[in-house]
Formats: structure tokens, sequence, C-alpha cells
């Protein structure tokens, strides 16, 4: 299943790259955002599937952790100074 979600991916790379207008532009920019978003989701249901509920808290806290990294990430950027 998760390489379905890259397939679809890979296919909206190229979708992307071949646009001449935009409706080739946004045609790979779902197709990408789909399975971007798509794939982190194979794993994190399989999680809560294969370990019941011990899973899910483990999910829970990937996501919160990631969460965090990215807005740790981009806050000194919004700040202007660079630090």
């Amino acid at each position: 299943m998760l390489l379905a979600f890259l397939g679809g991916v890979v296919a909206g790379c190229l979708v992307f790259a071949q646009a001449t207008g935009f409706s080739g532009l946004l045609l790979g920019r779902v197709l990408f955002g789909a399975g971007i978003d798509a794939c982190p989701m194979a794993p994190l249901t399989g999680d809560r599937l294969w370990y019941g509920a011990r899973g899910a808290i483990v999910g829970e806290f990937m996501d919160a952790d990631g969460r965090l990294t990215q807005h740790g990430g981009v806050y000194p950027a919004r700040r202007g100074d660079g630090v």
C-alpha cells in the first residue's frame, strides 16, 4: 500500500514537471500532496490495527513530535533575525 502512495508522489512530480499550463500544475500538485499526506498514515494505521491501544498512543506521540519539530524548525525564519 505504501508503494502505491509513493507511486502517486512520483506521478505527481512527473505531471508537475511536464505541465504546460495551470491545470497540469494543479493536477501534479494534487497527486503529490495526496501521496505525501497518505504515506505517514499507512504506518500509523498499521500500528493502530496491529498493536491496539498501545499502537494508537505511540502514533499520537509520533504525530506530536513531528508537529513540534516542524514548528521549531520554522520559528527562527518567522522572527526574521535568523537565530
